[in-house]
């Protein structure tokens, strides 16, 4: 793959890249067995291509924007099952047809706080037809275009949850701040809020967490806790919690905490 990035246009910097993603799986056949003795004959290929748009820069001197727009095409092979009743069908290689944006401010009020707000959008298309948004043995259905996105990178969906975009609205709110400037010993620390909102962008299409068939995957807060207690030590904490929407199942409906402690030592 490569990237362009334009750097003549002032401040803004347009970016356009391309990323190619060669399946280098065996192609010999795997027969899995079912219930009822079928038995499912599958490849596992998926050659899939990236081509992605974007932009980065100020709004104004308080106000800094990012976004990017990325479409999704390539092959890959069907599943070996009908969702209906769970017979086996023969498998094709079909067309991926796919998308991805997100889109973000970023607020700087250049306080001596040095507060930081943010605000984000994540979208993301996902495929109705398919019973797993990225596996093979579940996925998309013969004779018909696979939707859902499936890629690589870092996008903020939370600690607890974490949902993969693929079929997937994600908004988050966040802020952050230095809250004792005046103390000598905590000076150095930063305290961080984030509030995340999940929804499904097709309410039938699954996401990589089992879901049902309604829309409101649930919300989320993540807190952070950053203290650099000498020039080469760091303690760092995090704590989040989700609470769970009508498309979560009801075996999987409980809150979800996640919790992380760490030290740094940096030399």
């Amino acid at each position: 793959g490569g990237m362009i990035e334009w750097r003549e246009t002032g401040k803004h910097k347009p970016f356009l890249y391309f990323l190619s993603q060669i399946d280098n799986n065996d192609l010999n056949q795997f027969t899995f067995s079912g219930s009822g003795g079928n038995l499912y004959p599958t490849r596992f290929e998926y050659d899939s291509f990236y081509l992605g748009l974007g932009s980065t820069g100020p709004i104004n001197a308080n106000t800094a924007y990012h976004v990017e727009l990325v479409h999704e095409f390539g092959t890959g092979r069907s599943t070996t099952f009908n969702p209906n009743n769970g017979n086996p069908i023969p498998q094709t290689e079909e067309d991926i047809s796919a998308w991805a944006a997100v889109a973000g401010i970023t607020f700087l009020p250049h306080d001596e706080s040095q507060s930081r707000f943010e605000f984000e959008l994540i979208a993301a298309s996902g495929d109705d037809d398919r019973l797993d948004a990225s596996n093979t043995f579940g996925g998309n259905l013969p004779g018909t275009d696979d939707n859902a996105f499936n890629a690589f990178g870092f996008l903020d969906t939370g600690l607890a949850l974490g949902p993969d975009p693929s079929n997937l609205i994600s908004f988050r709110a966040g802020a952050s701040t230095n809250p004792d400037l005046d103390s000598e010993l905590f000076k150095n620390i930063r305290v961080g809020l984030d509030a995340y909102l999940f929804h499904k962008l097709d309410a039938d299409a699954p996401l990589n967490i089992s879901t049902t068939y309604d829309a409101y995957i649930g919300t989320e807060l993540d807190l952070s806790f950053d203290w650099h207690i000498l020039s080469d030590v760091t303690a760092t904490l995090r704590y989040a919690i989700f609470f769970p929407g009508d498309a979560l199942p009801a075996a999987e409906d409980d809150i979800r905490q996640f919790f992380y402690a760490g030290v740094t030592y940096a030399f």
